[in-house]
């Protein structure tokens, strides 16, 4: 059995290991993690030292619990239930809402969530 084999196939394309292509996208995606980790985790330390000095709202608390509402719904009608497994029939309205409610979680793609989830 060769080892290319046992590299996983991304999109009907074949990966061949060692090239410095495949490297520099590891470099860049490592990166990204930690960019995409680190920029909320400093955001949420911000948000409590901001609400730790000045206190929080009612409307902060407000604001806060309808868009977790929103992005949850989001992802789990929009991207999970409707986009991969088309559990409902939805209105182009409907369908408008849930893509961009879900887009707000900032996951994934619809289409990269699709296919992950339907392989």
């Amino acid at each position: 059995m060769s080892t290319d084999s046992a590299i996983p196939r991304v999109s009907g394309i074949p990966r061949t290991s060692g090239t410095p292509r495949d490297s520099e996208r590891d470099v860049f995606a490592s990166r990204l993690a930690y960019l995409t980790v680190g920029l909320p985790t400093l955001g949420t330390i911000g948000a409590v030292a901001y609400a730790l000095y000045d206190g929080l709202t009612a409307t902060d608390v407000v604001l806060f619990v309808v868009m977790f509402v929103i992005t949850s719904l989001g992802v789990e009608a929009g991207l999970h239930r409707y986009f991969t497994h088309r559990s409902f029939e939805a209105s182009e309205p409907v369908k408008v809402f849930l893509g961009v409610a879900g887009s707000m979680a900032a996951q994934t793609s619809q289409e990269f969530g699709c296919q992950a989830a339907a392989s």
